[in-house]
């Protein structure tokens, strides 16, 4: 089941799709995916619901600010311009305030590009805090940017979280 959403962080409105009954409901992390630097929920086409189907998962895909259906960026070539830090506050501020907003404490991050980046920076900083692990597996996964779809359900379907 598709269930899609607009939810509201710090005064925008952020796109976003559930897959699956509710991921608070399933004792398995559910995942979380984030999109590259142009993407939004449509560009991943069918594939987050597959690979939650086949790693028994719940998902949430979202869309960024300025992507997608979620909240348009003003003035983005002027004053509205996203700064160099932007994956920072991304994963740092915007990230935790959607996980605790639609009620997941323990996300699995599937990001591309841009989204792995802030997918590595928001578990970084969180490394040791509300259960969050990171594999040298998945780092080793992310540093050399390859995707291998059967390591990477492999990994997931025995993630113990």
């Amino acid at each position: 089941m598709l269930v899609m959403e607009l939810v509201e962080i710090n005064g925008n409105h952020l796109e976003v799709e559930r897959i699956g009954d509710s991921p608070a409901s399933d004792h398995r992390a559910p995942l979380v995916f984030l999109h590259e630097g142009l993407g939004s929920i449509a560009q991943w086409g069918d594939w987050p619901a597959s690979l939650c189907a086949a790693t028994g998962r719940e998902g949430v895909v979202y869309s960024r600010r300025g992507y997608g259906g979620s909240s348009p960026v003003p003035d983005v070539r002027g004053a509205g311009r996203l700064g160099p830090d932007y994956m920072h506050r991304e994963a740092l501020q915007v990230l935790p305030a959607l996980l605790e907003r639609i009620g997941i404490r323990q996300p699995v991050l599937v990001g591309h590009s841009d989204g792995g980046t802030i997918a590595l920076i928001h578990a970084a900083h969180r490394i040791g805090l509300c259960g969050y692990r990171l594999g040298k597996a998945f780092i080793r996964l992310c540093i050399e940017r390859l995707f291998l779809l059967p390591a990477l359900l492999d990994l997931l379907c025995h993630l113990r979280i």
